[in-house]
C-alpha cells in the first residue's frame, strides 16, 4: 500500500523527506500499528523537531495517542517500519 492522504486519517507507510501535512498541521491524534518490529518517527517538516515517534518490538495496535497540537512548520514522518502510521487531523488546542 501507499500513503493515503486523502482521507482522515491519513494512512502512512512509506517515509519520506516531505510534509505529509502541510504547515500549519493541527493534529488530534497518532495511532501505530506495527506487522512486526518495527519504529515511526514523526517530525516538524521545517525545524526537525521530533513530535512524536513509537516502537515495537512484534505486532502490535497502539491505543490512540491523542496530542492535540499545532506544529508550524508542517508534519513529515521521517521513518517508518513494518508499521501504518494513522494521524488523525484537527483539534489542536
Amino acid at each position: 500500500m501507499a500513503n493515503d492522504l486523502t482521507q482522515d486519517p491519513l494512512i502512512i507507510d512509506t517515509a519520506g523527506a516531505g510534509a505529509v501535512v502541510p504547515a500549519p498541521a493541527r493534529i488530534y491524534g497518532f495511532k501505530y500499528v506495527a506487522t512486526g518490529a518495527g519504529s515511526v518517527t514523526v517530525k516538524d517538516a521545517v525545524s526537525g523537531h521530533v513530535i512524536w515517534e513509537n516502537a515495537a518490538a512484534a505486532a502490535a495496535v497502539s491505543p490512540l495517542d491523542i496530542v492535540k497540537l499545532s506544529v508550524k512548520g508542517g508534519v513529515a514522518v521521517t521513518a517508518i517500519t513494518a508499521a501504518r502510521l494513522y494521524i488523525y487531523l484537527g483539534g489542536a488546542g
